[in-house]
């Protein structure tokens, strides 16, 4: 891990003994305005104007000096690094994410981003730079930093976050701001969040955007602890392998509570976007959750459910795949409708509506498969086929 010395303002790097040091959150600006690794090589008194007077420099020369006069006693004492902090310790590191990575090697950066979350949750403490924000305090919910995917983790990893606004005038903390953040991100406790729902977590990036689509994915690598090889390029498919990695780690299935903008027919189990997750934040787990336990596994053919306790719906004569969650507000137990195409093979119907599982019936066990996700030729062939189901239940939605 390289830090820079706030004293010095020189990269150093550490291998184990990783010292106490501040973070900082940002939105970038062009790559032309942000220092990059090489430029900090430069000793600093040789450092040429075309990299001293970019602003992406005044963010890294204030974050320093800020941390220079950071006083831990704001932070009280604080757990770091499987010891505690003491108001007499100094700091005398700090992490940026535009200079402290050298992008110009790819597994560096396939590890960094691998470490992200972990970066920012070992940090004594995070200055968040609002670019946008003014003395308006009403600035503060309309930033651009809101908006942003890789910024998510930012807001929950760290332990403290203070934030500052355009001109580098302190503002308030994450504590202080708690209400405006909670309205805008929908985020209500920043403790504990491993154990929330998939789909609400989910939810916190459906509003986010990045440059490059795979990033949308890479940048909830950490929100959800997992890891993953970089392959940009992948476009859409960097979504699919994060929640195929989510899968083989968590039995949580509200992974599948989501809904499809675009009316469609059919369609397999695995979202395309967060955005699918828009309304997540309201799930919460149902009482007496008969399916957590039951096996479900990603294969080369999807995903498939051993012995799973499936129900039926008569309006349509579909199978009902019960997810465990219910909506907060509706108090509706969810589930999603599944067609049986072959005797273990399924697909999932109406995929912009979740159901509720009050209205089913006849729950009984099957083993069955559902592809991950159905191209459009795949969906105008699965439209041409029907089965019938054991009992004589007819898998066909009637429209």
């Amino acid at each position: 891990m390289r830090l820079i010395n706030i004293w010095t303002n020189k990269l150093e790097s550490f291998t184990s003994e990783i010292p106490t040091y501040v973070i900082l959150s940002h939105t970038w600006g062009t790559d032309s305005e942000e220092v990059t690794f090489q430029e900090m090589l430069v000793d600093p008194g040789d450092r040429p104007p075309s990299t001293t007077l970019k602003p992406g420099y005044r963010k890294i020369f204030r974050t320093c000096q800020n941390a220079q006069h950071y006083n831990l006693s704001n932070e009280a004492s604080i757990y770091h690094q499987d010891r505690l902090l003491h108001q007499d310790q100094r700091i005398e590191h700090a992490w940026i994410d535009t200079c402290c990575i050298d992008k110009s090697s790819s597994a560096e950066l396939s590890e960094a981003i691998n470490s992200m979350y972990k970066y920012y949750l070992e940090a004594v403490v995070c200055f968040a730079y609002l670019s946008d924000m003014t003395a308006n305090l009403g600035t503060f919910e309309t930033s651009r930093w809101f908006t942003r995917g890789w910024t998510l983790q930012e807001l929950v990893a760290p332990r403290s976050i203070r934030f500052y606004d355009k001109s580098w005038a302190f503002r308030g903390t994450r504590h202080t701001f708690r209400d405006v953040i909670q309205r805008v991100t929908h985020i209500s406790t920043f403790e504990y969040t491993s154990e929330l729902p998939v789909a609400v977590r989910m939810s916190w990036a459906s509003q986010r955007h990045t440059t490059r689509v795979e990033d949308l994915a890479y940048c909830l690598m950490g929100i959800f602890d997992v890891n993953m090889p970089l392959l940009y390029g992948e476009g859409k498919k960097a979504f699919i392998r994060l929640q195929e990695e989510i899968i083989k780690q968590n039995p949580d299935l509200s992974i599948f509570a989501w809904t499809n903008p675009l009316p469609s027919m059919f369609s397999g189990l695995l979202a395309e976007s967060p955005q699918w997750f828009r309304d997540g934040h309201e799930l919460e787990a149902a009482p007496s959750i008969r399916t957590v336990y039951s096996e479900f596994s990603v294969t080369n053919q999807g995903i498939r459910f051993r012995e799973y306790p499936l129900k039926y719906y008569k309006p349509t004569g579909c199978l009902v795949l019960v997810l465990g969650h219910q909506s907060r507000s509706q108090r509706m137990r969810l589930g999603l409708l599944l067609r049986q195409i072959s005797k273990e093979f399924c697909v999932r119907v109406s995929p912009d509506r979740l159901l509720d599982e009050d209205e089913c019936s006849s729950s009984w066990e099957m083993t069955i498969q559902v592809p991950k996700v159905l191209s459009s030729r795949e969906i105008l062939d699965t439209g041409r086929n029907t089965v019938t189901l054991s009992g004589g239940i007819s898998g066909f939605i009637h429209q």
